[in-house]
């Protein structure tokens, strides 16, 4: 029962002081980090059975691993080139070599400064991704730079984790030995890949098409721990089969959804791993090294930033992104642990080095809000602005379109053509994987989970139409939706007249009715054979929508326009608008037409009025701006009565 013990306390510690950081607005991984040194040996010693915990932190760093693997697509890669393969490689080559030449300058040995440049070269991913998403700025052009460098990052981790254990055997910085376990490394995860692109997809394809959630995440889990098994019993590191299981579903059509399942599981287990690197730190160390660890601290943040800055201004990039991004990502990362974990058996590193350089990184990620905070106002400074340039004019607008049958495909075809931004969500895995090769922006995932959503851009979106037949469903995806961005407008399609009260209840701007749709479209074809004019017909139909459909519900539904009486002496009707200048405003219904010599017999038996129709009008009615007369004659009348409107208003200019 110790285990469970422990975790009871884990949870009980960590929600009280996650709950506090959160009312001080920091991250809640920095909340995990001090639960661990609360809890630690150093701390107040709640905790006993660490051996078991570093288990579960090693769950949760295989999960991270794999969830960078699900972002870790070629598709991705080649979007993302210039701010992965450029500025990612820059910053890793250019840190490694400023910090091993420091090193030895140190008197470190080449292996101890090697591992050096290995550990502070990297980023925290999952404290910046996680601000940058909780921020809304995962898009902006400096948040599009951080997610390039620190993905490049992740994929370094890789031959990282393959070279440190062989650091710390060596006598001797051999190159030869690393390159050919590196070579080792290239050749097992191309025969993976290989198998991923022949034999995987149709597995994939079966497991999937079964449409059984709790399939999805046990077939995803079993591919993850599958391979990181594989690939440690080949001599590598379990994180490294992690990444590759993940990259093989980054491919495929599905990974949203995979994402969304495995995401709850990741976090649980990636809050263990923060607390026990918490856990790891000593207090005692740190009390009598103070000076030591925060002189440290402050110099590799600085280090770090000076030259994240200095590639982005030689890449021309505005100086505002580039002291935020430069800042930002200055801290030390979470893989960083790993790397100082698997050197410290082999003796590469001695205690009080390996404590330093801990509480270093431990601090970097303290002050990763303050940075951010920083970054962020630096950003706004004036004269750092360059030519008026602001993050805040690059928002990513388009349209989510939820559901791709009848009505999602008909609306993306008219979103080509008037060149509107989209993105499709489908549970269907055969529909996706056919339109997907059809060059469609659809995904594969489940509408209600806020995971899918979110990974759409749903918080960037202009607009939402939802047009799925699963009613459950279509409320909690409107639900849902709602709350991630209060500011979207929201279409939702209607098969039930129950359904549209309940559907603006909770948050739809429009709701869409087939079956009064359908009626409102019979009821205009009938009103045009009657001789009704279309634009009449239009503002009509417009009517009923905004009440929603009321008028199909209401007892008395006269409103004055007596169709029968038009088409028994085929008369017909037009409309008038009565602009802000028109010298017929402020007139009354009686005066209009007596200005003139000739005889215009047409009745006014309308005014449109703020989308009202108001009839049954007398003679000292007062026509307002922006009216809208109903005119009713025979078609040469009305022809008559618009000219001579028209020339009141010509004089009128």
């Amino acid at each position: 029962m110790g285990i469970f013990n422990d975790f009871i306390t884990i949870i009980l510690v960590a929600t009280l002081v996650v709950l506090l950081f959160a009312r001080l607005r920091l991250s809640s991984l920095i909340g995990f980090l001090f639960t661990g040194m609360l809890i630690g040996p150093t701390g107040f010693a709640l905790v006993k059975l660490e051996h078991e915990l570093e288990l579960m932190a090693e769950v949760g760093v295989m999960l991270l691993m794999f969830n960078i693997g699900l972002e870790f697509s070629i598709e991705r890669i080649k979007q993302m080139k210039f701010e992965v393969l450029v500025l990612g490689t820059l910053q890793i080559i250019i840190t490694m070599a400023g910090i091993f030449l420091l090193a030895i300058f140190l008197s470190f040995t080449p292996q101890q400064a090697f591992l050096l440049a290995m550990v502070i070269s990297m980023s925290s991913t999952a404290i910046v991704l996680k601000t940058l998403q909780d921020k809304q700025q995962l898009r902006s052009p400096s948040g599009k730079i951080m997610v390039g460098i620190l993905l490049f990052q992740d994929i370094c981790i890789v031959p990282f984790l393959i070279i440190t254990p062989m650091l710390g055997k060596a006598s001797q910085f051999e190159v030869l030995p690393i390159m050919i376990k590196f070579s080792y490394a290239i050749g097992l995860m191309v025969l993976v890949f290989a198998l991923a692109k022949y034999v995987l997809p149709k597995i994939i394809d079966v497991v999937f098409s079964a449409r059984v959630n709790e399939l999805f995440m046990t077939f995803s889990l079993g591919l993850c721990f599958g391979l990181a098994l594989i690939t440690y019993k080949a001599g590598f590191s379990l994180a490294m089969g992690s990444f590759i299981a993940g990259t093989i579903l980054a491919e495929s059509i599905y990974h949203y959804q995979i994402e969304s399942d495995v995401k709850p599981l990741k976090n649980v287990f990636l809050s263990i791993f923060f607390i026990s690197v918490g856990m790891l730190l000593n207090l005692d160390f740190v009390k009598q090294n103070i000076l030591s660890v925060s002189a440290l601290t402050l110099s590799i943040i600085a280090f770090k930033a000076i030259i994240i800055f200095s590639i982005l201004l030689v890449f021309k990039q505005p100086t505002n992104i580039a002291f935020r991004t430069g800042i930002t990502i200055s801290q030390i990362g979470e893989f960083s642990f790993m790397l100082l974990n698997i050197a410290k058996p082999t003796f590469l590193i001695n205690e009080e080095n390996y404590q330093l350089f801990l509480s270093a990184t431990v601090f970097s990620m303290l002050v990763s809000p303050f940075l951010f905070y920083a970054g962020e106002k630096l950003a706004t400074v004036k004269k750092f602005q360059a030519n008026g340039y602001s993050e805040a004019n690059h928002v990513n607008n388009e349209v989510i379109i939820v559901g791709f049958g009848i009505n999602g495909i008909n609306l993306s075809r008219i979103f080509k053509s008037l060149k509107i931004s989209y993105k499709i969500i489908e549970i269907n895995p055969v529909t996706v994987k056919n339109f997907k090769t059809k060059g469609e922006a659809i995904y594969f995932g489940d509408s209600t989970s806020i995971a899918n959503l979110t990974s759409l851009g749903i918080k960037n979106a202009n607009m939402m139409v939802i047009a799925i037949s699963d009613s459950e469903a279509t409320y909690k995806t409107l639900e849902i939706s709602r709350k991630l961005n209060p500011d979207l407008y929201i279409i939702v399609r209607s098969e039930y007249i129950s359904q549209i009260e309940p559907l603006y209840q909770k948050g739809a701007n429009v709701v869409i009715s087939q079956e009064f749709e359908a009626s409102l479209e019979i009821t205009s074809h009938v009103l045009k054979y009657f001789g009704v004019a279309e634009p009449l017909v239009r503002i009509k139909s417009d009517i009923i929508r905004k009440k929603r459909y009321g008028f199909f519900n209401e007892t008395n539904t006269s409103d004055g326009l007596k169709i029968a009486d038009l088409a028994a002496i085929h008369e017909l009707n037009d409309t008038y608008f009565i602009h802000k200048s028109s010298l017929i405003s402020g007139q009354t219904i009686g005066s209009i037409f007596n200005n003139t010599s000739d005889i215009i017999n047409i009745e006014i038996i309308g005014v449109i009025r703020n989308r009202n129709i108001i009839t049954g009008l007398s003679a000292d009615f007062i026509i307002e701006p922006l009216d809208t007369l109903i005119i009713f004659g025979a078609q040469k009348e009305l022809e008559n009565a618009i000219s001579y409107l028209e020339n009141l208003d010509f004089r009128a200019i």
